[in-house]
């Protein structure tokens, strides 16, 4: 652990000194700092804060179906992935009535050995959520990693779905 720690400061150290260099050789430098500056910010934002479309890759993942084209989302939250790639996602997503029935008839009925699983993610969501019920849930092991946990539910009385997905 240790040497990853120097190697790190190493790294750090070297793009310093490499940008240090670049703005002293003219416009052509400070352009190439700020742009390389810009493409780490933007993707350790990204990192931490997801695009939409990783949590309709996750409803997929999920659910094993397509995400609905009338899904919109009213809360959603991702760990950021740990030194082993492992992470945890949540979200609410509103649907039409029609992709609500479509999504309750394909659901399949099981259950994982963990369930529920609580994460902080599902935490925060079931204070977005207040007192509302499920019409209907399910949640699974991956059987292809031993350290996944996948679920998902239809709230009852209103047209939303939750899912959630914990890897560790």
């Amino acid at each position: 652990m240790v040497f990853i720690g120097v190697l790190a400061l190493a790294v750090l150290a070297g793009m310093l000194l490499l940008g240090y260099w670049l703005w002293g050789k003219g416009y052509a430098g400070k352009v190439a700092v700020l742009a390389f500056v810009f493409v780490i910010a933007f993707n350790i934002y990204t990192g931490v804060y997801p695009r939409e479309s990783y949590y309709k890759t996750e409803f997929v993942e999920v659910t094993g179906m397509a995400f609905p084209a009338s899904g919109r989302f009213k809360f959603k939250e991702a760990s950021y992935p740990d030194f082993f790639g492992d992470y945890t996602s949540c979200a609410l997503i509103e649907v039409s009535a029609q992709d609500y029935q479509i999504l309750s008839s394909k659901m399949p009925q099981r259950r994982s050995k963990l369930d529920p699983l609580y994460s902080g993610c599902m935490d925060r969501l079931t204070l977005v959520l207040g007192d509302a019920k499920f019409l209907a849930e399910t949640s699974a092991d991956n059987p292809n990693r031993d350290s996944e946990y996948v679920y998902w539910g239809l709230v009852a009385d209103r047209p939303e779905v939750v899912i959630h997905h914990v890897t560790w």
